[in-house]
């Protein structure tokens, strides 16, 4: 917040809502700025078949997904859309959503040129955002992607398109 000289601004943090007064004068200017909306992920621990190491990590692990708004977003209307790496650049689309242990993987077809030598690899849901119509992956560039192996199928149960990201936790 930036106010100019003579401004008295007075915030009160109350038990049910926020209020801010603002006694104006003659000379005050007050500017009020809005980031884009930040989610802190907690860290938890899982193997590589996607099992919770602890019954702390799996509730941890809840929480991230149910906290980030693409729990919400039905499965699918995630399905094929594009996914872009941390950078923006378009790294390939989402071909479908899964269980893989107790963690919802996105299966996302990278690489590749017209569909020859595409490449799927399961990225989990709860590391992603979803705006403007796309899906980011923060923190991940397109080399990490082309560089992850391909997922084992055997590992991941998949989703029959219907319901909720949300509602895969209680698969």
């Amino acid at each position: 917040m930036l106010q100019s000289d003579g401004a008295d601004v007075d915030v009160k943090a109350a038990e049910e809502e926020a209020e801010v007064n603002i006694s104006q004068t003659d000379d005050a200017e007050v500017n009020v700025e809005q980031g884009e909306a930040v989610i802190e992920m907690q860290d938890y621990e899982a193997d590589d078949s996607g099992k919770m190491k602890t019954e702390k990590d799996r509730a941890v692990y809840n929480d991230n997904v149910t906290q980030n708004p693409i729990s919400q977003m039905l499965v699918g209307d995630l399905t094929g859309m594009n996914v872009l790496s941390e950078s923006g650049e378009d790294v390939g689309e989402i071909d479908n959503i899964g269980l893989r242990g107790d963690t919802i993987v996105a299966i996302i077809g990278v690489g590749g040129f017209l569909g020859l030598g595409e490449r799927e690899v399961a990225l989990p849901v709860d590391r992603q955002s979803v705006r403007d119509g796309a899906v980011y992956l923060p923190k991940t560039s397109e080399a990490e992607l082309k560089n992850m192996p391909e997922y084992n199928d055997s590992e991941v149960v998949m989703s029959d398109g219907n319901g909720t990201i949300a509602d895969l936790l209680g698969s």
